[in-house]
């Protein structure tokens, strides 16, 4: 899994003071639960 879009959310908010929106936590936990969710190849 790529760490750069977290990182960069990490800097964003420690750098500049942004925060993310509600929705975007709720993106988040969807987008999480669908790939936990998705058949496994053998």
């Amino acid at each position: 899994m790529n760490v750069e879009p977290t990182f960069a959310l990490g800097l964003a908010g420690a750098i500049l003071g942004q925060s993310i929106a509600a929705v975007q936590v709720l993106g988040l936990i969807v987008v999480a639960t669908v790939t936990g969710l998705r058949p496994r190849r053998r």
